[in-house]
């Protein structure tokens, strides 16, 4: 079916009610668009159980036509509403990146994501620098990884919606507290930080019917996008 650029431009759009953290935790399905709650943080990436914010059959394989109904290789695409943060405690937070439609691994897949980080402000409660609990300065993080994997011993796909990147714990209370993202990368596990994509066995949905295209560099909007984590005005109430 062909649809016109105009609705395939608006359908694209997640929910506009959602905060920039919700909605670094939605993404498109089958079935539309889904949330992945943030009580289900114990679990980083796969499988997650989730709610069905808008219904919109078909939704995942809707967002891969183009205006002429011929489905284009599924894309990776993060842009700005997909990344948001989680306050896990008073010095523990996570970077969320949620995907424009989940990703399925097929059996023995095994890969790295890299989100590349500049945390430009950092200071503790007392305006001194913010370090971690090794004494490293939270500015000297240049990136964040997360390691997925399907085992060779798994009998079914596994989906994964959003990520979660764990900074390491403070030290102190942070008072203030910014970081830009400047990249994403998605490789091979066992080769880091060269955009090398993992190979076959990566879908975009559950009947293996799409292959992820593993041609194209990383899409969308996100790079160089600030996230400003806890407000020097406001500390205890991160944005």
């Amino acid at each position: 079916m062909a649809y016109s650029a105009e609705f395939l431009a608006k359908i694209a759009e997640k929910p506009d009610w959602l905060t920039p953290s919700e909605k670094a935790r939605t993404f498109a399905t089958l079935r539309g668009w889904e949330y992945r709650p943030a009580q289900f943080t114990g679990e980083r990436y796969a499988n997650h159980k989730t709610e069905l914010l808008v219904a919109i059959p078909g939704l995942s394989k809707i967002l891969d036509l183009d205006t002429a109904g011929v489905a284009q290789l599924a894309k990776f695409i993060i842009n700005k509403t997909d990344i948001g943060f989680t306050r896990r405690s008073r010095r523990r937070y996570s970077l969320n990146v949620g995907f424009q439609e989940a990703i399925y691994l097929g059996v023995g897949v095994d890969i790295n994501f890299r989100l590349h980080t500049n945390f430009t402000t950092a200071l503790a409660k007392d305006g001194s620098p913010l370090q971690d609990t090794g004494s490293n300065a939270v500015t000297g993080i240049p990136y964040l990884d997360l390691n997925v994997a399907n085992p060779a011993s798994a009998t079914e796909l596994l989906r994964v919606g959003s990520l979660t990147f764990d900074i390491p714990t403070f030290s102190a209370d942070p008072g203030e507290l910014k970081v830009t993202i400047t990249d994403f990368k998605v490789e091979s596990a066992s080769v880091k930080d060269n955009d090398i994509w993992p190979g076959s066995n990566i879908f975009a949905d559950a009947d293996s019917t799409r292959n992820m295209d593993n041609g194209q560099a990383m899409g969308g909007d996100f790079a160089n996008y600030e996230v400003e984590i806890v407000a020097p005005d406001d500390p205890e109430t991160p944005r």
